[in-house]
């Protein structure tokens, strides 16, 4: 029997950036989208894990080789209908949490390996780390000031067609800007009940950038804290690249920016918790919060929180 190793699928499946399938816009799961979706998880989990592994090897000299429980000859058959979408719902949960579990346990050996190395690099030579310079520049009217500035944009498809102008506006002032995108505008904390406590989950990870001149990489900070079995692949992937609330903490708590500048259409809901979640940041980091709006007006208590910190709301229509 042809032997299928779930980890080992580059090259198997072609992904579309903006692949939409999903009920936030409006349509319904296919078993492609699933298959697809759950494939970039897999794969994009994996390939964070090889780079933390040779960080190791590279930074320290701490070799480790990242190793995943093989499938036996059932679970392979098993997958191999997942990858034709020929599989029941029901199969196809299993093999997730299957899947997932696997993941998790090479992610726990990782982790433990990058704890041992913690303290061998805060007791390495470090350069002097160069200063940066505040920059004082218009951008689409407004005037910005920023030392680091962070910048967040809407990629859902109705604002795709004017990043690329918004890129160009705001890097020629700034060019060391940290970019993200996020599909969206909407700001909800994510979480789960977990014995009948409510955990929240922190996605920030996902949209930090790590420089070695800057913090020790084996922080835990810098990752993906667990893999839940509870967690659908195809959901998750889609929650991590459309969580504008982690892109925003994500350039606060981990880039350290002192500025953000967020360009979305405020189309959609804002959760008061989260809203309070990232008030309290902006606040506690001293950060001043510009945000452009290609549609709507920010709702009030947003604009409260924007004008506390003494950034902007930008109403200059692109066109």
């Amino acid at each position: 029997m042809k032997k299928v190793v779930f980890l080992s699928l580059i090259g198997l499946v072609s992904y579309s950036p903006y692949f939409v399938n999903s009920s936030e816009y409006g349509g319904k799961w296919t078993d492609e989208g699933i298959r697809e979706y759950s494939l970039r998880y897999i794969e994009n989990t994996k390939e964070r894990f090889a780079q933390r592994a040779l960080r190791l090897s590279e930074v320290i000299d701490f070799p480790i080789l990242v190793s995943y429980r093989p499938l036996t000859e059932n679970q392979q058959e098993v997958y191999e209908k997942f990858l034709a979408d020929r599989i029941s719902d029901g199969d196809r949960e299993r093999l997730f949490r299957l899947l997932l579990s696997i993941l998790e346990e090479a992610r726990v050996e990782l982790a433990e390996a990058e704890n041992r190395a913690y303290p061998l690099w805060e007791k390495l030579p470090k350069e002097e780390r160069e200063k940066l310079t505040s920059v004082t520049a218009e951008v689409y009217g407004t005037e910005l000031v920023a030392t680091n500035l962070g910048v967040v944009l809407d990629n859902s498809p109705s604002m795709l067609p004017y990043l690329e102008q918004v890129r160009a506006e705001v890097g020629k002032s700034f060019p060391l800007a940290h970019f993200r995108e996020a599909a969206g505008s909407g700001l909800h904390q994510r979480g789960f009940y977990e014995s009948g406590e409510y955990l929240t989950v922190d996605d920030s990870w996902f949209y930090g950038q790590l420089s070695l001149s800057e913090s020790n990489p084996f922080d835990s900070k810098w990752h993906q804290s667990k893999i839940y079995e509870r967690f659908q692949p195809h959901y998750r992937q889609v929650k991590l690249e459309r969580d504008p609330l982690a892109a925003l903490m994500g350039l606060i708590t981990l880039q350290g920016v002192d500025t953000i500048y967020w360009f979305c259409d405020f189309e959609d809901d804002i959760e008061d918790e989260a809203l309070e979640m990232l008030a309290t940041a902006i606040e506690d980091y001293e950060v001043k919060f510009y945000v452009h709006s290609s549609n709507r007006r920010p709702d009030r208590d947003l604009v409260e929180v924007i004008e506390k910190s003494e950034g902007e709301v930008i109403r200059k229509r692109i066109r």
